[in-house]
């Protein structure tokens, strides 16, 4: 089940990415969010507490990431 709506969101992404011409630079923002998230277990920690807030989430997300994805990464990564 996860994986269906990971691969779904991802494609999604693609489709976007593809669209905009910026397939690459999408995929090298991905790459960037996945060596932070790898490199940072207390990101994870943080997301998936359940005393912190939605919107505590969202900011943390906008705060971490902001600088490092465009808006499309950023708002699929608060959807998530």
């Amino acid at each position: 089940m996860v994986n269906e709506i990971a691969e779904r969101y991802g494609q999604g992404l693609f489709e976007l990415a593809t669209e905009n011409n910026t397939v690459r630079e999408k995929k090298a923002q991905c790459e960037s969010l996945l060596k932070i998230l790898k490199e940072n277990n207390e990101v994870e920690l943080f997301l998936r507490a359940v005393k912190i807030t939605k919107e505590e989430k969202k900011n943390f997300i906008t705060n971490v990431f902001g600088k490092v994805v465009d808006q499309d990464i950023l708002n699929l990564l608060k959807l998530l």
